[in-house]
């Protein structure tokens, strides 16, 4: 019987489903704790000022032409709209994903690749889904995957909640999200002044290392923001 020269193996499944990994994990820039082409999550209070922070310091270190803010929470206020980033506000986010899933691959790469994508924020992102339950994280971080396949920076905003002993927990199923994204930074408001962000945990501690934190305010070092009072 002569061997059936089109029969797959089980090195063709494997790699059918391949893909490839293109970069190493390395830090964006010295002066800010977020991984270039990584998932950056970013947990604190609610209005405690991540957003702006966060795009304040991007700008304040030369990535100003490199940010696209997308504005799930549409509250973008006075202060962030001087910065004048590239912002879009989606009222719908089950009508944009669909419209992206209608767009060619190709037109995605070219337009995100080295970008840094803003997304404000994870709960608005997970619309359909929930962060709650485990499948709803997955599906939600599965989400924001996709962005990262792109080849662009991602810095995502997420909530917190905080017990009365000062500890704070990652809102919803905190072990998923967490799993997913490559760094995780705990924000916090000190005063009107400062900001502090800091590394909790991290899949690039050999670039930086957990613990490590990054102040910003008025009166601190080069590189860094002023936040108004």
């Amino acid at each position: 019987m002569e061997a059936n020269e089109n029969k797959q193996t089980i090195y063709d499944v494997f790699a059918k489903h391949n893909i490839e990994i293109s970069s190493i994990l390395d830090v964006l820039h010295t002066n800010l704790p977020f991984l270039k082409d990584g998932i950056n999550l970013i947990v604190g209070e609610s209005k405690a000022g991540k957003t702006f922070t966060t795009i304040q310091a991007l700008v304040d270190n030369g990535f100003k032409d490199s940010i696209i803010h997308i504005d799930f929470d549409r509250n973008m206020d006075s202060k962030l709209k001087e910065l004048n980033v590239l912002t879009y506000h989606i009222n719908n986010v089950d009508e944009f994903l669909k419209s992206l899933a209608d767009l060619d691959v190709e037109i995605i790469l070219d337009s995100l690749k080295d970008k840094i994508l803003v997304i404000d924020s994870l709960q608005d992102l997970s619309l359909g889904d929930g962060v709650d339950t485990n499948s709803g994280a997955l599906a939600t971080m599965h989400k924001v995957q996709g962005f990262k396949d792109t080849g662009a920076t991602i810095i995502l905003i997420h909530h917190v909640t905080s017990s009365t002993s000062g500890d704070f927990k990652v809102k919803g199923n905190s072990s998923v999200i967490t799993s997913k994204a490559d760094t995780t930074i705990h924000f916090t408001k000190s005063n009107s002044l400062k900001r502090t962000m800091k590394i909790i945990n991290t899949r690039a501690e050999d670039k930086i290392q957990s613990g490590k934190e990054f102040i910003f305010g008025k009166q601190v070092e080069k590189g860094s923001l002023s936040v108004p009072k």
